[in-house]
């Protein structure tokens, strides 16, 4: 199917590998349905890394102009989604460093005592103390464990978008869930 100028026109339908192709060459409409398809995905990874809708939303804008400029850079034969959520975290990573130095990638500290904690978060939703307990974690274990048990990302998957090796992906995700068995007092699977 073409437009009124004879070029042809996106579908739903069009695999990825199809429509980053006709985004190298310019057009814009390809580009847009690329992140359409995976919005929900990378606004719920930035989501659940940041806490913060606002800065979810500058986080994605972010990912998407570094996506588009660097469309020429994803090699043939990559999986464009993978790519995306890799520039995602990235970008997500970068946000943390400049809004709270030192924070990204060190330990949390606690000021409350286990017991102290669990007992305040008998008033709170449960959605709540799973969130600050995600918050709590460092960024990389939050982003291991936010792509596998919230994203639902095969671990294989996971560790390509992050960047590591499987193994470093499996040691991560088990220190993560670790840590939020200790805060919410429930298997985290």
């Amino acid at each position: 199917m073409r437009d009124d100028v004879g070029r042809p026109t996106v579908s739903v339908r069009s695999p990825d590998d199809e429509l980053v192709a006709r985004a190298r060459t310019g057009d814009r409409d390809a580009f847009d349905e690329l992140l359409r398809r995976h919005d929900t995905r990378v606004r719920g990874l930035a989501y659940r890394l940041l806490t913060d809708g606002a800065a979810m939303d500058e986080v994605a804008r972010a990912a998407y102009i570094e996506a588009h400029r660097g469309l020429d850079r994803l090699r043939p034969g990559r999986d464009f989604g993978d790519w995306l959520y890799r520039i995602a975290y990235n970008t997500c990573v970068d946000w943390l460093r400049r809004t709270a130095p030192g924070r990204a990638n060190r330990a949390p500290t606690r000021s409350a005592d286990p017991a102290a904690a669990a007992r305040a978060s008998r008033s709170v939703p449960a959605s709540e103390v799973v969130r600050a307990a995600l918050a709590d974690l460092p960024v990389n274990q939050r982003a291991t464990v936010v792509l596998v048990d919230a994203e639902g990302f095969d671990p294989t998957e996971a560790a390509r978008i992050l960047g590591i090796a499987p193994r470093a992906l499996a040691s991560r995700l088990g220190r993560a869930r670790a840590a939020l068995h200790r805060v919410i007092g429930e298997e985290i699977t």
